[in-house]
């Protein structure tokens, strides 16, 4: 790696410092604003609020410093890798229950009788049908 790719290194490294900064300090102003708000719904006093505020602060930059040291250690890859995996597990899950929705609608099941099969699916409770093709 050039002296001069190690310099950019450390702007960028700078600058998502800066913005994780500026992020907290954003997330702390709008907990600010609804400090009256929290006061007059909870009642409680002053002390209690300060002790909200600073709870709420060391919880927020102890999981950005969590989460950065996650990034360190498995980098954009594997978090890349996470996110597709879950992804996929999301889509599959919507697709299973799309599934399901429309072979009931077919059967019947959902009062309006649909198409000409009357007869209802043999489906078991994972949406499969059983051993032998059974309808």
């Amino acid at each position: 790696m050039l002296a001069t790719e190690k310099h950019r290194n450390r702007w960028r490294t700078l600058a998502v410092l800066s913005l994780s900064l500026v992020v907290i300090g954003f997330d702390n102003t709008v907990l600010n604003v609804a400090l009256p708000s929290l006061q007059e719904d909870l009642g409680v006093s002053g002390s209690t609020l300060q002790w909200v505020v600073d709870a709420y602060m060391l919880v927020f930059a102890g999981l950005l410093l969590a989460i950065g040291n996650l990034g360190d250690r498995h980098g954009r890859q594997a978090g890349a890798a996470a996110r597709t995996r879950s992804l996929r597990r999301r889509q599959r899950r919507r697709c299973i229950r799309r599934d399901r929705r429309s072979a009931d609608s077919r059967a019947g099941r959902d009062g309006s009788r649909r198409g000409s099969d009357h007869a209802p699916h043999a489906l078991d409770h994972h949406g499969r049908l059983p051993a032998g093709g059974a309808r």
